[in-house]
């Protein structure tokens, strides 16, 4: 492997991992559809019983639930 093909390797990783970390950027505030907030993987409405125990939520239990058992890719 002579060093072109080491930065284009490089280069490869550093894009993959810069669009890993865009993709899977929570959405600072949420999303709000119709004065409801949503669920940033789901768009399906966060329960207010959520929203209740965790006021900053973006996802709903079940999406939270994916997120930290398979994490950030």
């Amino acid at each position: 492997m002579d060093i072109c093909d080491k930065a284009e390797a490089l280069e490869q990783q550093q894009r993959q991992q810069a669009l890993n970390n865009a993709l899977n950027r929570p959405l600072e505030h949420g999303r709000i559809i119709d004065g409801t907030k949503v669920c940033i993987c789901c768009d399906e409405p966060i329960p207010a019983t959520r929203l209740q125990a965790a006021p900053n939520a973006v996802r709903c239990i079940d999406c939270q639930a994916l997120e930290e058992a398979y994490g950030n890719g």
